[in-house]
């Protein structure tokens, strides 16, 4: 080593490296040497300067494949340069392509590799792009992917091995991948049993089963997750995996259950489907013929709600509208329809509470950033509600408002373990 590679290496361990930059570049210049080169790369990595680390590690490399050192500062500056979303140079065009080099650069130790793989899986989840999510999710095994969680502005971040398993799962959801999904969403459970993302791998994971052939299984999972996520989207899972069971009673009674909850919710064009298949049941349905009038109006309300959305009608709902004279052409705007038909589910909904005797109690305590929950003391017990459970105005709930309720599975997402909650909240009549 010569006096200026000495100067060099001295700048470059004492973190001044503008100035070893500049003289590992006069080297690399005049004698072409492959340890100046990786100097100066990983200098310029060191400053940020990627793009040129870049061009400079990929020329090396091409000289030297067996260099070591420039395979670690090729990764580095292809992964800043090109495949991280936050560099001003990101190329999501030959994304997939910039993880492949990474991958093969790294074949031992891979530190830049599970950075890329995530980047390049969670750019194209943002794009829908779920083969491309689930061909990926092939190269390589997760393990390489961080797996401690952080936290940030007093919010846990998952790690990125957790939104692996989470952007993975729906790709093998999406593209009815139900053997890989089965197999993947039971590792990530119990990888991370505590993880935020647990119960959207539990709920993939009960589909999974249903769709693999255990039904029962299925139902009964399903039947767990929406203790903990009580969702429209759930009852539709249930009655899902009900129709392929052939039971059409209970597939009415979730599709009408999740209709009901789910009625002054936002964004109805996403639950068109749900509408869809409530009303093929219902028009084959040997009930009265009230029941068939219904389902007519529910098959429009699908029809309605995609032509509200702007989206194409699909031909399977074009093929039952034909099959029973229904008509294409009416005024009414999807949520006109919600509205008509918000009696009918209230209506035909199964009591959930059938031969449990209503409780009576006080308002202890609201609590919440927003006074949207509190406790009712009751025969020495408290019991967590919401104020979407009250059926009275809230602004009239305060504390010793003495009201009765009936109780409800629930679960305790801070203590994480099974209870119950207050359910259908009125007031004590004076």
């Amino acid at each position: 080593m010569n006096d200026l590679q000495e100067k060099a290496k001295l700048l470059k361990d004492d973190g001044r490296f503008e100035e070893a930059a500049k003289i590992y570049k006069e080297l690399y210049d005049k004698n072409g040497d492959q340890w100046d080169g990786w100097g100066l790369t990983y200098c310029l990595c060191k400053i940020k300067k990627y793009k040129e680390a870049l061009t400079l590690s990929e020329k090396i490399y091409q000289e030297h494949s067996d260099f070591e050192y420039i395979r670690s500062t090729y990764a580095w500056s292809l992964y800043m340069g090109k495949i991280s979303q936050k560099s001003p140079d990101f190329d999501s065009k030959n994304i997939e392509k910039n993880l492949d080099i990474i991958l093969a650069l790294e074949q031992d130790r891979k530190f830049w590799s599970g950075k890329a793989l995530y980047q390049t899986i969670d750019h194209f989840s943002k794009n829908n792009s779920w083969e491309a999510v689930y061909r990926i999710s092939k190269k390589v095994d997760p393990s390489i992917l961080e797996n401690e969680s952080r936290v940030w502005e007093g919010k846990t971040i998952s790690s990125d091995r957790e939104k692996w398993y989470s952007k993975t799962t729906k790709a093998c959801e999406k593209l009815e991948k139900w053997n890989d999904c089965l197999e993947i969403s039971k590792k990530g459970i119990e990888e991370f049993p505590n993880s935020s993302s647990r119960i959207w791998l539990e709920r993939r994971y009960a589909l999974s089963k249903g769709h693999c052939g255990y039904i029962e299984q299925s139902i009964d999972l399903l039947k767990d997750v929406l203790i903990k996520k009580n969702e429209w989207f759930v009852y539709l899972d249930i009655a899902k995996m009900n129709y392929k069971n052939s039971n059409l009673a209970e597939q009415r009674n979730y599709l009408i259950q999740g209709c009901f909850l789910s009625k002054k919710k936002p964004d109805p064009g996403f639950r068109w489907e749900m509408y869809y298949d409530l009303g093929c049941n219902l028009l084959e349905s040997l009930h009265s013929d009230d029941f068939k009038e219904y389902g007519k109006l529910h098959i429009q309300l699908a029809y309605a709600l995609r032509n509200d959305e702007g989206w194409p009608i699909p031909e399977h709902l074009q093929n039952v509208m034909k099959k029973h004279d229904i008509e294409e052409q009416f005024e009414k705007s999807g949520k006109q329809f919600i509205k008509e038909l918000s009696s009918f589910w209230e209506k035909e909904k199964p009591n959930p509470y059938a031969g449990q005797e209503k409780k009576t109690g006080k308002i202890k305590a609201i609590i919440g950033e927003r006074k949207n929950a509190g406790f009712i003391s009751s025969s020495g017990e408290d019991y967590y509600f919401t104020f979407g459970n009250l059926n009275f105005n809230g602004k009239s709930a305060e504390i010793g408002l003495e009201v009765s309720f009936f109780l409800e599975k629930s679960f305790d997402r801070k203590k994480n373990k099974d209870s119950v909650k207050a359910v259908e909240i009125d007031k004590l009549e004076d």
